[in-house]
């Protein structure tokens, strides 16, 4: 089997199963600050490994993109890592409660490298 299609299948098995914690935080829902950002990280994994998949299917030619297409794929597919990382930079300051968000020149430093992509 190739790397590929073992790859697609890792895509799909931990895209299910963050589903389904998202499914069991969606039920037991509390207004908690810190679970609300752990959901929206678990969400954008869900969209990049989602991405990932289609990827990986363009890649063995089990889908096929003009190359719009493929430029407007590609963009959203870099910029959905790119906010699960942001996500998860947030959960994790707002978990070990850092002053980073007290401070708005510290904010604007930290969301730079964002503001590029």
């Amino acid at each position: 089997m190739s790397s590929e299609i073992m790859s697609l299948e890792m895509d799909v098995f931990c895209l299910l199963l963050l589903i389904r914690i998202l499914y069991q935080m969606y039920i037991n829902r509390e207004q908690n600050d810190h679970r609300n950002y752990f959901y929206h990280t678990i969400a954008w994994a869900c969209v990049y490994l989602f991405m990932d998949a289609i990827w990986i299917m363009n890649v063995k030619h089990l889908l096929t993109f003009n190359k719009i297409q493929s430029g407007i794929f590609n963009s959203f597919y870099f910029c959905s890592l790119a906010m699960l990382v942001c996500s998860w930079y947030i959960y994790a300051q707002k978990t070990f409660h850092s002053t980073v968000f007290e401070h708005k020149k510290r904010l604007v430093l930290t969301f730079i490298p964002l503001i590029f992509l």
